[in-house]
């Protein structure tokens, strides 16, 4: 077996070590993580919405998916949408199909999904960058399923940045303790303006949130 894929399998361990419904207790009952994560939610659906305005009926992905927590949130507020969820977890993805009517969800690594190509109007990669053992490689393969005029909207922290390493490292002492050495990658905007420049995407539209150490972006492809 490679490397890399020792280093996947233990990826796919990390990440089936989390509890399905992770995100939607953390919500409930931790005010930091209800902070983060809908300030994260609400931030993503203002970068949808223009995007999606003049379509009637929007086909959205979602790469790293998790529980379907984010789905269900914009499910509430993009009824016409279309979506569909993919994430390495087969207890994330049953949750998910359990919480989640009228989605399709699959389980697996976006470097071996099959979905059509031209197809998606926007794909999500919210939180999930970071995670990723070949950034660059996966960002290609994201870009066969997006249609030319689709949008990517991705999200991630700035781990190079010492307020977020500081928080980060704190958090996994306690309740983020599933997450130890869940991150493969550690990013500055220069290290994700030149992965986006190789890959085939240019920027179109970007903010900060979470006192400025975690980027989103909308991105388009280039060519």
């Amino acid at each position: 077996m490679t490397d890399y894929l020792i280093k996947e399998e233990r990826l796919k361990q990390i990440h089936e070590q989390v509890p399905p419904d992770y995100y939607d207790k953390s919500i409930r009952y931790n005010l930091f993580q209800r902070y983060w994560h809908l300030s994260k939610f609400k931030t993503v659906l203002e970068f949808i919405e223009p995007i999606i305005k003049t379509k009637n009926s929007a086909k959205v992905l979602e790469i790293g998916c998790a529980g379907g927590t984010l789905i269900r949130f914009l499910k509430k507020y993009l009824p016409a949408c279309k979506f569909w969820g993919l994430d390495l977890s087969q207890p994330m993805i049953d949750y998910a199909k359990n919480h989640t009517p009228d989605v399709f969800f699959d389980v697996g690594d976006v470097n071996s999904a099959s979905y059509p190509e031209d197809f998606f109007d926007v794909i999500l990669v919210i939180e999930t960058f970071e995670h990723l053992l070949n950034p660059e490689k996966s960002l290609r393969k994201i870009k066969k399923f997006l249609k030319n005029t689709g949008s990517i909207i991705l999200l991630t922290q700035l781990e190079k940045k010492f307020t977020f390493r500081i928080i980060w490292w704190l958090w996994k002492k306690g309740k983020g303790r599933v997450w130890q050495d869940a991150h493969s990658q550690k990013f500055n905007l220069a290290d994700l303006e030149r992965i986006f420049k190789k890959s085939g995407f240019r920027i179109v539209k970007s903010g900060r949130l979470h006192a400025r150490m975690s980027v989103i972006y909308e991105l388009k492809k280039d060519n």
